[in-house]
């Protein structure tokens, strides 16, 4: 198995050894390897959103919401209240108290 710095060090050696036959086919090699296939900074994660917790209150809104609009999607009750949609289903059909 080839890692990437190894097969960056052939792409170069390819282009060296093409250079004279095929100077404007070298080039590119040399221009992709530049780009393509260099270390890039590892970048920070962006923290992840939490839910609310679940509080009695909550789950009287999210009830309250449901059965006021019954054909209304519970994904789009939960996105009223900032919670995902399975957590106003396990809400409503008790497994969240």
């Amino acid at each position: 198995m080839t890692t990437i710095p190894d097969a960056r060090e052939q792409f170069l050696q390819i282009a060296q050894t093409i250079q004279r036959a095929f100077p404007r086919e070298a080039r590119l090699i040399r221009n992709l390897v530049g780009e393509a296939l260099k270390r890039r900074q590892c970048t920070p994660r962006v923290r992840r959103q939490t839910a609310k917790p679940m509080s009695p209150d909550l789950a009287e809104q999210l009830k309250a919401a449901a059965e006021a609009n019954p054909k209304k999607p519970l994904r789009d009750v939960g996105v009223a209240n900032r919670v995902d949609g399975a957590r106003v289903h396990e809400t409503l059909y008790g497994k969240r108290r």
